[in-house]
């Protein structure tokens, strides 16, 4: 009862410390992973909206030739990736529609949120897919969580899904803890591994990744971002949701005329 009383204080005066992380913007990294450099990829970026996509995909005739990938982080001046300190409480979320054409082989797109290591960072994914129909968590020291084993979700390519991630250290044992979030139903708070390697900062965002198939050229996919929220409100940089309406329809007519 103690515990969960402390937990549930961190929690309300999270917001105490959700202040200090200057966020006002995110930064794009484009081609994390480019194993298809002469796919046709872009990015529209209209706060609080982002929309990453990536089209014949079907690989350059040079290894590796498995995916690209194309990311994105919160940022408080748009070109830097900010690194947030351990220390401070946060609560990352958004609207996300992962569109695959085909379905298979596989499209993904949710959470990447990189933590300093001693050797640089490592990473976790929270994350949809077009072909497992997964909603799940993994990648260390990141705990994994599958919403489809724990909660009968399932995700089809052109749903919206609302993803959320609250980070926090709990009072009651001083361990740094993680709440996924999935159409309004909560993971339990669950431990990251090996915090002692932890260097201090965490880095919150998004990513789209396509995987090749080799020999079609209309393999391709598409990732919207919706109001993307920062501690409940929106990452303010001016923006016209509408314009990534359009976008993501237009991928998806053009699809169909296909």
């Amino acid at each position: 009862m103690v515990k969960k009383l402390l937990l549930l204080t961190v929690l309300s005066l999270g917001l105490v410390t959700w202040a200090n992380a200057q966020v006002g913007n995110v930064v794009i990294l484009d081609r994390v992973f480019n194993d298809d450099t002469d796919s046709i990829s872009s990015h529209i970026k209209a706060l609080p909206a982002v929309l990453l996509t990536d089209n014949k995909v079907d690989g350059d005739g040079a290894a590796p030739d498995w995916a690209n990938r194309h990311a994105w982080f919160v940022s408080s001046d748009g070109v830097n990736p900010l690194q947030v300190p351990l220390s401070e409480s946060w609560k990352l979320e958004f609207d996300l529609t992962l569109i695959g054409s085909p379905i298979s082989p596989r499209k993904e797109a949710g959470f990447l949120i990189r933590i300093g290591m001693p050797w640089g960072y490592s990473e976790g994914q929270f994350i949809v897919n077009t072909d497992a129909h997964e909603v799940v968590a993994f990648g260390w020291p990141f705990p994994f969580y599958s919403f489809n084993a724990n909660h009968g979700l399932s995700y089809n390519s052109g749903d919206t899904i609302h993803l959320g991630v609250q980070f926090f250290q709990d009072p009651s044992d001083n361990l740094y803890k993680v709440i996924y979030s999935a159409n309004g139903i909560d993971s339990p708070a669950l431990t990251l591994d090996a915090q002692s390697q932890f260097t201090g900062w965490i880095t919150p965002g998004g990513y789209l990744q396509v995987q090749i198939m080799a020999g079609n050229p209309t393999n391709g996919g598409a990732a919207l971002f919706n109001t993307i929220l920062w501690n409940g409100a929106p990452v303010p940089e001016p923006a016209s949701v509408a314009v990534l309406g359009l976008g993501v329809a237009a991928l998806v007519l053009r699809r169909r005329k296909k």
